[in-house]
């Protein structure tokens, strides 16, 4: 049974400056939610021990990565943050029941994003912040999450041919005129 325990939780303010930080960071939006992501500077270490981060997590090729320390066993592979503004829902009631649904949803979720990241030996930081301005059902958000980690695990992938856009060769658009 999957559990959302507190060493899950981002709790470090300097976590959330620096997982804020423009530039350093990705997002994907599926409505209701935002993600925003990066892994952490020193998550994953070069053989020739200089920090081989790239911003918004695209991770070099696996065979010049060991993991950071074995404390990457004992931390969490994700740390996640959940916000609801004052902005959106006005009643704190839905704000609760917000976060409580969010929270839920990547609970039941987060199995594929764990897994891909601790194959690769990495840690990421997440953010998920909330776009709607009034509640929204339990099977949408769960369809909203399970999106958006679908998303991640992809962009986590190195660069195959399944996960690049498609784009028709030079050649290709000569045959078909």
């Amino acid at each position: 049974m999957p559990t959302f325990c507190k060493a899950e939780r981002m709790t470090s303010l300097k976590e959330v400056e620096r997982l804020f930080e423009r530039g350093h960071n990705s997002s994907v939006q599926a409505w209701p939610l935002r993600a925003v992501y990066r892994c952490p500077e020193g998550s994953f270490v070069s053989k020739s021990g200089s920090i081989a981060y790239k911003s918004g997590c695209v991770v070099p090729k696996s065979d010049c990565i060991v993991p950071k320390s074995d404390c990457a066993a004992t931390t969490p592979p994700a740390k996640v943050l959940i916000s609801v503004a004052k902005k959106r829902l006005r009643h704190a009631v839905d704000r609760n029941r917000a976060k409580r649904q969010t929270r839920e949803a990547y609970r039941l979720h987060k199995q594929p994003l764990v897994d891909a990241l601790a194959a690769k030996g990495v840690q990421m930081h997440v953010a998920f912040v909330w776009l709607a301005t009034e509640p929204v059902q339990t099977a949408v958000l769960f369809n909203a999450m399970s999106r958006i980690v679908s998303t991640i695990v992809r962009r986590m992938q190195p660069d195959t041919e399944k996960n690049r856009p498609f784009v028709q060769s030079a050649d290709a658009k000569q045959d078909n005129t």
